[in-house]
């Protein structure tokens, strides 16, 4: 006696015995009828553990015997248990002859268990299982018809995929005919170039068949295949199904398949003269829609600008906001004019098709500009600033930037608040300018000691990109000379200049002093001020401060003998050099 597998007590004993009574049989038994006549009565032995056993020695010789085959195909049918057919399966997938297909077959008659399996298996026979699998289509349930319709599938060969064309014809039903072309769509999809000629030729044969034309739920399947196989070729047959005459359906479903084509390209003025119209239908979840989808991808001639126009009156806000998006095609100051009054719809889709089309018209700026200076409120300016960002090469010329300079000043001067939306439009546009503009600005009122208005025009910029190593300086700077300059510990967590100096220290290190000693802004005071409080600070920040007040203490000032002290107080090991 022998077994196989994990056997019933669990024993590791068993199992290896079991392997090698196996292994033995396998390599030095030959086929001899008296030999697998014993082994296949042990099928029908009572004990799992044996039929298991047996199973796996037969798959292992994988017997080839009419005889076994029929016995194995009975009890495949008959297996009582999930785990014995499993294992009968795997005789099967090792010895995958076409033999086995009626009883795989009626397998999947009396029961759904292990269909990917069996469907897996038969996929495995190839080619020739095809005839047999036809004949047996006609007889058998639904449930096994879907199992035999997915062998086809995954065998992808020209017999099997007129097999699931003709299959379209054998129901009727909406969910018969999705489950075929659910199988079809990635076939067609993925189909080599080699083979699309031949899909082609299959698909258009098979709509124009007779029987196909008078079911127009067969012929809806037919027209949802071109879709999916997306050839440029299919473009007449479908225009053709779009026609007013035919089945809703039909029409619907034909321009779906029209929008999956490839046609970008120009010379589809067939496609437009034919969609064109549609976009004044009634049924826009049917019709329209699907019009647009493949409209939306052509670029429409000179002579469709105003009927465009006239689509703008439409009652369905997808056409209006379709309309807009194209007349962005004609760069003139009457559409420009047109498109500007309707950002400010309450539809959003109307304002982002206009805000696009604006967008593309380099004529559009200077009217942009001109409801920027008029413009409301925030919202407003945001979204003009958001469209003049594209166009950015306009704003290249020094004197459209100096022109948002004039007017943001002006409205500085009349301490009008507008002034913070020429400043946005100018960092959008061309932040260059803005940051050159904005660093003279500071050197200029540094120079003339006026630090509040050098941190007015810092903090155009802080907060963006724009906000570098220098111009955090510059802000430090600033801050300092603006500051009360309070000795005192309680003051120092209080000044700003303080604390952003100090995170530039931790990044540089204590060799920031010497930036601090060259900065000619900072006069003695200033230096005392910082050294003062950061000596008393740990480690790094400490040494800077020390470093400060050391370049100060050089000199035999009043400010050079208080640097001196603080050292001499802080506990500087080079203070009595000084």
């Amino acid at each position: 006696m022998f077994f196989v597998g994990k056997s019933i007590d669990g024993t590791r004993h068993r199992l290896q015995k079991s392997n090698f009574i196996i292994s033995t049989i396998y390599c030095r038994i030959k086929p001899m009828q008296p030999v697998i006549k014993k082994i296949c009565n042990l099928i029908n032995a009572e004990s799992l553990e044996l039929q298991l056993a047996a199973i796996r020695v037969l798959a292992e010789l994988q017997v080839r015997d009419p005889q076994v085959v029929q016995l194995i195909g009975q009890r495949i049918k008959k297996a009582s248990s999930p785990q014995l057919r499993v294992a009968l399966l795997e005789i099967v997938a090792k010895t995958p002859v076409t033999a086995y297909l009626p009883h795989l077959i009626d397998a999947l008659q009396s029961s759904e268990m292990q269909r990917d399996r069996i469907v897996s298996i038969m996929t495995q026979m190839g080619p020739g299982a095809v005839p047999y699998l036809r004949k047996a289509y006609k007889k058998v349930t639904y449930q096994t018809k879907q199992a035999i319709l997915d062998v086809f599938a995954r065998l992808k060969s020209r017999e099997a995929i007129d097999f699931l064309l003709m299959a379209l014809l054998d129901q009727s039903n909406f969910e018969h005919l999705r489950y075929v072309c659910s199988l079809l769509r990635p076939i067609l999809a993925q189909a080599e170039r080699k083979n699309r000629s031949w899909l082609r030729t299959r698909i258009v044969r098979f709509v124009n068949r007779t029987d196909v034309k008078k079911n127009a739920s067969v012929l809806t399947s037919g027209i949802i295949l071109m879709g999916y196989l997306g050839d440029v070729s299919f473009k007449k047959n479908l225009l053709k199904f779009i026609a007013t005459n035919r089945e809703l359906g039909v029409r619907k479903f034909a321009l779906i398949s029209l929008s999956l084509l490839p046609l970008e390209k120009k010379g589809n003025e067939d496609v437009i003269k034919a969609l064109f119209p549609l976009l004044h239908h009634d049924d826009f979840s049917n019709i329209v829609k699907n019009a647009i989808a493949t409209l939306e991808k052509q670029t429409l001639p000179e002579k469709y600008k105003k009927q465009l126009t006239k689509l703008l009156e439409s009652h369905h806000p997808s056409v209006r906001s379709f309309a807009l998006s194209k007349l962005g095609t004609y760069d003139s100051k009457e559409n420009v004019s047109t498109l500007t009054r309707y950002l400010d719809s309450n539809d959003f889709r109307i304002r982002d098709a206009a805000k696009s089309s604006l967008e593309k018209m380099s004529r559009a700026v200077p009217a942009l500009l001109i409801q920027f200076d008029h413009a409301s409120g925030p919202e407003k300016a945001s979204q003009i600033i958001h469209i003049l960002q594209s166009h950015k090469i306009y704003f290249k010329k020094r004197a459209a930037c100096q022109s948002i300079v004039k007017r943001a000043e002006k409205l500085v001067k009349q301490n009008n608040e507008q002034y913070k939306r020429y400043f946005a439009l100018l960092k959008a546009v061309n932040p260059d300018y803005l940051y050159t503009y904005v660093m003279t600005s500071v050197k200029a009122f540094q120079r003339k000691k006026k630090w509040d208005q050098a941190l007015f025009y810092l903090n155009q910029i802080e907060g963006s990109v724009l906000f570098n190593e220098e111009a955090r300086f510059a802000y430090m700077v600033n801050l300092l000379k603006r500051s009360k300059q309070d000795l005192s510990s309680a003051y120092r967590d209080q000044d700003k200049g303080l604390l952003m100096l100090q995170s530039m220290v931790k990044s540089a290190g204590a060799s920031f002093a010497k930036r601090i000693q060259k900065e000619k802004a900072f006069d003695p005071k200033d230096k005392y001020y910082i050294g003062f409080h950061f000596s008393e600070k740990l480690f790094d920040l400490r040494e800077f401060g020390i470093q400060v007040l050391k370049q100060l203490a050089k000199g035999n000032t009043t400010l050079g003998r208080l640097a001196k002290k603080k050292l001499s107080i802080v506990g500087s090991l080079s203070a009595a050099a000084v």
